[in-house]
């Protein structure tokens, strides 16, 4: 069997490709020989990256080489015999990074080589991975599946140029990729024998690709982008070409001209002239430009326009651009208002000042008047499975409860206050969190209120808010001390740094914080070993208690006043119109980025004033409530000049 022989002239006379319809329409007809055709693959590999979807058509130089070789390769007469079933059958692989190779062929009684078929295919990604051994394997499995309706139950000479596979079947694998194939080679009855590259054909076009030795493609030059400015629009355009026609609606700029026309005073050219019925200024002489005299019911639209087509630049870049193109009296105060009151600007620029509200303490007069609770993790699953930690901090005296948990929900917190927490310490007054799905939850608010325990929260993104999250920020250095070599060992040391927080000087009270919530006398861990002195008898708990709340009281004005020197307070009143700050994701499913949302959404209305920096807002037209949020998330809004 050979290749027609008006194909292969129609082959031979086929024509350049222009795009990659006619190159596939090339590929089409050279597979439907693919089978008499030696290393089939390789000979198309070099183009076959053109008719890839996302690949722009470019028909190089070396391309128009490489699709010249492939016509001269398939003008060689290959003839293919019929299977006689009476002999082995043989199979020649071999493999490059290219693709798989193989040859199906029989010797006939006169040491005829009789060839069967053709067999090749591309690697995909993956398997250009592979190592050499695993791909001569590869190529193995691939001719015996390629060649089973011939070869299945007849014996095989398989013929490979890689020796260790000679011993595939002797050998102990260890590779599980090997270990699968060799197993899905058992139902050939297949002998391997050794070939010399040198005397395997399928080897020698397998590492000599076509193209090897040709010379790169030069580089052509592209535009790989361009600037170009944004187009004015019609209504834009359309006015400055009448603007002598919008002069005559401004008395003042009619006046003007009238007084130039009427007793041309020459001092006054050096500031106004008219050319072509329209009114020009100079008004700077240190820029000696004469500028458009703009009427005043234009200003907020050319303003505007300006603003937009400069991508929103800031008040005085928009001033600069506006100078040598149109004047109008204010000019830069002007430009600054409508600037400052355009609305996707207030949305997406950040704050350039630090800005936040005057300091709060919360503070406490006694234990168990606030609590403060907070979930620490998720940590590496630990012993038991734990992977989170329920922290209560009693907010005076700064006595901390760590409790191990698996899951971070409101009903396992519940039970840790209710069965573990209320009967040893007592009944707090208030429970601070805040806004995680636990502590908002239906569950944990109706528990707690059955104890009459007031449930308040801090504000929405302002952890700062919650003096529970200094106790977190010290928890992750102590587990950093213990834990840094095996981080699943952290359930181990909670006990000990809990023991530790608790029996250390906290700075606020000056007393340990079990002194103040448990009325023990400081912990001595020397007092087994050494006899220390008669001390005098301790303080009066409630001294120390009244003690400490001084000590707080005054910390608290310290840091208060210090504070007060490096920021501006920024206050508001109910009704003041404010922009919040959005927290946005990015999703990779909708292509959304955090970078491209707004920074601030809104305007909405301030409708109590919860503290001096925690405000409550609403939609203003509908009074939808939009939470609570803290003075540094929150931004004046300047509604739109009139």
């Amino acid at each position: 069997m050979v290749m027609d022989p008006d194909k292969v002239k129609a082959l031979q006379n086929f024509p350049e490709p222009r795009n990659k319809k006619d190159l596939q329409s090339f590929f089409g007809f050279c597979n439907f020989y693919r089978k008499v055709s030696q290393n089939h693959s390789s000979l198309l590999h070099p183009l076959s990256h053109l008719i890839q979807k996302d690949t722009p058509w470019t028909f190089t130089a070396q391309n128009k080489i490489d699709f010249q070789k492939i016509k001269t390769a398939f003008s060689l007469q290959i003839s293919l015999t019929h299977p006689n079933f009476n002999i082995p059958f043989c199979i020649q692989t071999d493999t490059s990074y290219i693709g798989l190779g193989a040859e199906l062929f029989q010797i006939d009684k006169n040491g005829q080589r009789n060839t069967l078929s053709f067999a090749s295919r591309s690697l995909c990604g993956a398997e250009r991975n592979y190592t050499v051994t695993e791909l001569e394997l590869l190529g193995i499995l691939f001719a015996c599946q390629k060649f089973k309706i011939y070869i299945l139950g007849y014996p095989i000479n398989l013929y490979t140029d890689h020796k260790a596979l000679t011993f595939l079947f002797s050998c102990k694998l260890k590779n599980s990729r090997l270990t699968r194939w060799t197993l899905a080679l058992q139902e050939f009855d297949l002998k391997i024998y050794y070939c010399a590259g040198k005397d395997n054909p399928i080897d020698t076009l397998s590492r000599h690709p076509l193209g090897r030795d040709e010379q790169p493609p030069r580089d052509t030059p592209v535009i790989l982008h361009y600037t170009l400015p944004p187009p004015i629009p019609p209504d834009i355009e359309t006015l400055f070409k009448n603007i002598s026609y919008e002069q005559q609606k401004d008395p003042k700029l009619v006046k003007i001209t009238s007084l130039l026309k009427a007793n041309p005073v020459p001092v006054w050219h050096d500031y106004y002239i008219i050319k072509n019925e329209t009114l020009f200024i100079q008004k700077y002489k240190s820029e000696p430009q004469w500028s458009i005299y703009l009427p005043s019911h234009l200003v907020q639209q050319v303003v505007t326009f300006f603003h937009d087509y400069y991508a929103h630049i800031g008040p005085l870049k928009t001033a600069q651009a506006l100078r040598n193109i149109c004047y109008f009296p204010s000019f830069n105060k002007t430009v600054r208002l409508i600037v400052q009151a355009c609305d996707i600007c207030q949305k997406c620029k950040p704050k350039t000042t630090q800005i936040a509200g005057p300091m709060q303490s919360i503070l406490s007069t006694k234990p168990l008047q606030k609590l403060l609770v907070d979930f620490y993790g998720p940590l590496p699953v630990g012993v038991f499975q734990f992977s989170y930690i329920f922290v209560v901090v009693d907010n005076f005296t700064r006595f901390i409860k760590l409790y191990p948990l698996r899951r971070a929900n409101a009903k396992i917190c519940i039970k840790k206050l209710t069965t573990d927490y209320f009967p040893n310490f007592g009944v707090p007054k208030n429970i601070v969190s805040d806004h995680g799905r636990q502590f908002v939850s239906k569950h944990w608010q109706t528990t707690l209120r059955k104890y009459n325990i007031n449930v308040s929260h801090t504000s929405v993104y302002h952890p700062q808010s919650n003096p529970a999250e200094r106790v977190m920020r010290e928890l992750g250095r102590m587990f950093r001390t213990y834990c840094h070599q095996q981080h699943s060992t952290w359930p181990q040391y909670v006990p000990y740094i809990e023991w530790t927080l608790n029996n250390v000087r906290h700075e606020s009270t000056h007393q340990t914080p079990s002194e103040l919530f448990l009325n023990k006398s400081k912990y001595n861990p020397l007092v087994q070993c050494i006899q220390f002195p008669y001390n005098d008898p301790p303080l009066d708990y409630n001294k120390k208690l009244i003690l400490a709340q001084d000590i707080q009281l005054s910390k608290a004005e310290a840091r208060k006043k210090a504070q007060a020197t490096r920021l501006n307070p920024t206050l508001f009143k109910v009704g003041d119109m404010v922009l919040v700050r959005t927290h946005k994701l990015s999703n990779l499913v909708e292509k959304k980025i955090s970078k491209f949302f707004l920074l601030y959404d809104g305007p909405f209305k301030i409708t109590n004033i919860k503290t001096t920096n925690a405000y409550e807002v609403a939609h203003p037209d509908d009074g939808t409530p939009k939470g609570t949020h803290n003075v540094i998330h929150l931004k004046p809004y300047i509604p739109p000049t009139q």
